[in-house]
């Protein structure tokens, strides 16, 4: 047997069950490993390269197709030219798993780049869809990651405000399973402000102003504190469950009644908090039951890559995201928006909120940051010479 024999049964006898091996580990044990490095393969390059806000970045797929199609022509006809024959083996495989991995990239690219649990470092972090109860409210983790926020120009029912654009979400969060509830509002302000109190302690509360949640926040933040709305890039992620889709489960509006409370199936009232079907991560009713008060004032969105947007710096009209009991299946889309002009029209029925909670270290390093200023602010302060 020649050498060159001898080197192909040796990959075949070692290698071959050794890949077999790591790969049954990783889908047992870590099933997102794989996605996780082919995802962040081509999102590399898709940074490095550039791509379009909406469609698939084509400069990055054109790089990949080149270097697969390098790597087979060097196995095929340089390799023995160049008394090589390891590498063929090497190119060969490594353009083989390139090929195999890519249609697994682009359903996750716009999911999350969060490294699996094995890759971190530091604290565990949650995964997606954990749940922990915080100040008597069950939360659901929301991990970081990247996607496309706002609608297709072809998307069915749009608005002229939903210009797509890719936004990166830096910081894992944790968002309310469910809308605040009656009872939960009614345990913290000590009054229910809802118009559907009949059997309505599990029904989400409504009737509450923007200014209504901001003082249900402080309250709540006496008791532990990170409590917020969350903003309309964080709410528009989570609602989306990693799907581009109009809504969380697909584009097909007729299976909207499963997973939603609006105009076609309730009845003209709320409902109890998660009586529907909710999205990937666990999220109930981000699609009807009540509209839901987001931290941002309205504005344009921006035409091009974003980190954490948190929406203009001052404005008039706070956002409303997620359609109500009223709403039609065109305003339960995921990349729905809307305003109410508080103090012009009366308190709506179909207004609610839902609590978002910021991760123990973001709130750790937040208290650290403004400790360090006003140490600094105090400092200052005591150098400044006395007024005459």
């Amino acid at each position: 047997m020649d050498s060159t024999k001898r080197i192909w049964l040796l990959t075949a006898l070692i290698g071959l069950p050794a890949l077999l091996v790591a790969l049954a580990l990783m889908l047992i044990f870590e099933p997102e490993t794989p996605l996780w490095v082919s995802a962040n393969l081509v999102a590399g390059l898709d940074r490095m390269l550039g791509s379009w806000t909406v469609f698939p970045p084509l400069l990055s797929w054109m790089f990949l197709g080149f270097v697969v199609g390098g790597a087979i022509y060097f196995a095929v006809w340089e390799a023995d030219k160049l008394g090589r024959v390891h590498l063929r083996q090497a190119c060969l495989v490594a353009a083989g798993l390139l090929l195999l991995a890519s249609p697994l990239v682009w359903p996750a690219l716009e999911v999350m780049l969060d490294a699996p649990t094995w890759w971190r470092f530091g604290p565990r972090t949650p995964a997606p869809g954990e749940e922990r109860s915080f100040a008597g409210i069950e939360f659901v983790w929301i991990p970081p990651g990247r996607f496309r926020m706002g609608s297709r120009y072809d998307e069915a029912g749009r608005e002229d405000d939903e210009t797509p654009h890719v936004v990166t979400i830096t910081r894992g969060f944790w968002l309310g399973k469910h809308e605040v509830t009656q009872a939960q509002w009614t345990g913290v302000m000590g009054e229910n402000p809802s118009h559907f109190q009949q059997d309505g302690a599990e029904r989400p509360v409504e009737r509450v102003s923007w200014d209504d949640c901001r003082e249900f926040m402080r309250r709540m933040n006496a008791k532990g504190g990170g409590f917020r709305l969350p903003t309309e890039a964080e709410w528009e992620y989570a609602a989306r469950a990693g799907r581009a889709s109009p809504y969380a489960f697909g584009s097909d509006p007729g299976q909207l009644a499963a997973h939603a409370w609006y105009e076609v199936n309730s009845g003209s009232e709320t409902h109890p908090v998660a009586t529907a079907r909710p999205n990937a991560w666990g999220l109930y009713d981000m699609a009807g039951n009540v509209w839901e008060w987001c931290n941002d004032y309205y504005g344009a969105y921006p035409d091009r890559r974003v980190a954490d947007p948190a929406g203009p710096e001052v404005g008039q009209y706070p956002v409303l995201r997620g359609g109500g009991w009223t709403s039609d299946a065109g305003e339960c889309r995921a990349a729905r928006r809307t305003i109410f002009v508080d103090g012009y029209y009366r308190l709506r029925n179909d207004i609610g909120l839902r609590l978002a909670r910021s991760s123990d270290e973001t709130i750790a390093r937040e208290a650290a940051r403004r400790a360090s200023e006003n140490a600094r602010a105090s400092e200052e302060a005591a150098h400044e010479p006395p007024e005459r």
